[in-house]
């Protein structure tokens, strides 16, 4: 069973998880990182659990 989680960050929202070094903000992944409309991606990969 899938659950959304309120409390899953983004990975640029905490900076220092790729071993202390901040991600830069004009990096190409961070940019399209933003652009993709997650809560939409996340609605349809729920739809592959029962129950959702």
């Amino acid at each position: 069973m899938y659950e959304h989680d309120s409390r899953q960050i983004a990975f640029h929202d905490e900076p220092y998880l790729f071993g202390g070094l901040p991600l830069k903000t004009d990096n190409r992944w961070v940019k399209l990182a933003s652009l993709i409309p997650w809560s939409r991606v996340e609605e349809a990969y729920r739809k592959n659990f029962r129950g959702n």
